[in-house]
């Protein structure tokens, strides 16, 4: 859009062009033959900047209202983005997904719910009576694999070999009391053992252990004899009344009566 104004001898040209948002103002003076100025030229000069001015003003005003428009349109386009994300396919699969996964909840929740038939209570006991039936098996399986000690004591050997084969009479393990010691008489004849009586106290030594003498008592005296080379010897018990820990068994002890 142009503006041309002609006063006296001077011409004051306005253009107000207005590129894509952009508005610009060009103002020119162009000089003229030298004219008398009198009061109404320079008023009308005056009146005609004004119009430039508010030209101006309204170029800006619609420069900002194009800005306005075009972060309208950027918004608007961001918004269909959005929505054609939402609706695209990789939603659509999401969707199906999460679907099938509500489907097969409601389908387990549905079978928890229903109440049980009577053919699978009946498979159910079966399988419990089978389980109970295996464990039984290996728990007698355990127990005659199993070497039960009849008292409470000290390994003292082992007659076992790894791979050997072995019979129900076979002795298996010799356990040993070690908190006590006993002695037992083998060659205690017909006329010593009358001498004898129980609750008797005697005198124990040892061949290994000369400086070691230890009290005892006659604990029993067994009244059957055996045939020991051609004499009846008798066995006699003696329980120690103090120890030593160098004791082992099968080490040969005397006993002496001391009454």
């Amino acid at each position: 859009m142009q503006v041309h104004e002609t006063l006296g001898r001077g011409l004051i040209e306005g253009v107000s062009r207005v590129i894509g948002c952009k508005v610009e103002v060009v103002q020119r003076l162009r000089a003229a033959p030298a004219v008398d100025r009198d009061v109404p030229a320079v008023q009308h000069q005056a009146d005609l900047a004004g119009d430039v001015d508010t030209v101006a003003k309204r170029g800006v005003v619609l420069l900002d209202r194009a800005d306005k428009v075009a972060a309208a349109r950027a918004s608007v386009a961001a918004a269909q983005a959005n929505i054609s994300r939402l609706r695209g396919p990789a939603r659509s699969t999401q969707l199906d997904v999460a679907a099938a996964g509500i489907s097969q909840a409601q389908a387990s929740r549905a079978q928890v719910a229903a109440p049980a038939r009577e053919v699978d209570l009946t498979v159910a006991r079966v399988s419990i009576d089978a389980a109970k039936v295996a464990l039984d098996q290996a728990t007698l399986d355990r127990d005659q694999a199993t070497l039960a000690a009849p008292i409470t004591g000290t390994v003292a050997r082992i007659d076992l070999d790894v791979g050997a084969l072995t019979g129900p009479t076979s002795t298996a393990v010799v356990l040993a009391d070690l908190s006590s010691w006993r002695i037992e008489t083998e060659n205690l004849t017909e006329l010593e053992v009358v001498k004898l009586r129980e609750g008797q106290v005697v005198d124990v030594t040892f061949d290994a252990l000369p400086d070691v003498s230890l009290p005892g008592t006659v604990t029993q005296i067994k009244p059957i004899g055996t045939n020991r080379q051609g004499d009846i010897v008798y066995t006699v018990v003696v329980a120690l009344q103090k120890e030593d820990a160098r004791l082992r068994w099968n080490m040969t002890a005397v006993v002496t009566a001391t009454q």
